[in-house]
């Protein structure tokens, strides 16, 4: 996930403890036979106001997601690869 480097991420209304402009997460086990959607809050600071944004990122087991908040695309799938190690949601 690219992000402001002062932003703070929420997962599901839980707060992330990783820090920088480029984050990992790796989700918990996903049934492979489903679908999940994961609610994300983005807040930081720019020019002396405050920034938030949300979005609902569609997931299946396997899928790596991109998310960029520093120039406004959308959550792009990946097809390959396992996720990265990373802090564990």
């Amino acid at each position: 996930m690219s992000v402001p480097a002062n932003a703070e991420i929420w997962f599901d209304g839980a707060k992330t403890k990783q820090t920088g402009p480029s984050r990992e997460f790796v989700s918990t086990p996903l049934a492979p036979d489903r679908s999940y959607t994961y609610h994300l809050r983005v807040r930081w600071t720019e020019d002396g106001r405050t920034i938030e944004r949300t979005r609902r990122v569609p997931v299946r087991a396997g899928d790596r997601i991109r998310l960029d908040f520093t120039d406004g695309r959308s959550a792009q799938p990946y097809d390959y690869g396992a996720f990265p190690l990373g802090d564990q949601y």
